[in-house]
């Protein structure tokens, strides 16, 4: 349950803040799609790195590096 409140509290200070950029004030769209979405991905990669270790963190970072390719692939089609 610990485990889950820190996901919780770290998750959304991240997404907070960069939410808070000046920049995403007139798109607010284009702001969650770009700025919100890589953040998660930051913190919950920065959560694994603390309980998992490194080498997890690697496979998970790969991971999350092919599914981004595999989206534009999808979304440029």
């Amino acid at each position: 349950m610990t485990q889950i409140l820190v996901r919780f509290l770290v998750g959304g200070a991240v997404v907070s803040a960069f939410a808070s950029d000046r920049r995403c004030a007139k798109a607010q769209e284009f702001c969650r799609i770009v700025w919100c979405r890589p953040s998660v991905a930051l913190a919950t990669l920065g959560l694994t790195l603390l309980a998992e270790g490194g080498s997890y963190t690697a496979i998970e970072g790969r991971s999350m590096i092919a599914g981004a390719a595999a989206l534009f692939a999808y979304a440029s089609l």
